[in-house]
């Protein structure tokens, strides 16, 4: 009896994990056919900071380790957690589907 409960439950959890998922279009933000998915909201805040001190320009290289991957403009995303600055998302279509992390909230359709 206690495994059919544990199953009913389990069931439970993952139909209200997926009802509240929302897949959305991402978009390149002005233009751009690519958008970058942070490994979190933290390595967004890093990434902010060095591309506001311009350092994307002449050190790249110490925006890959925040990254958890780049995607192309159309790609779809599932939404685990809305956010004010970024939305935490799941690649859910191309070439990097699996791919989770953190997208900037102005990179969604």
């Amino acid at each position: 009896m206690w495994l059919a409960r544990l199953a009913i439950c389990n069931l439970l959890i993952v139909m209200s994990a997926s009802a509240f998922a929302k897949e959305s279009t991402l978009a390149g933000i002005d233009g751009s056919e690519n958008v970058f998915i942070w490994k979190d909201k933290a390595a967004h805040s890093e990434a902010m900071k060095l591309v506001g001190a311009g350092m994307h320009q002449t050190s790249p290289d110490l925006l890959l380790p925040l990254l958890s991957c780049i995607v192309s403009s159309g790609t779809e995303a599932n939404i685990t957690d809305r956010g004010i600055v970024t939305n935490e998302v799941t690649i859910s279509s191309g070439p990097n589907t699996g791919c989770h992390g953190d997208a900037a909230t102005e990179a969604f359709k």
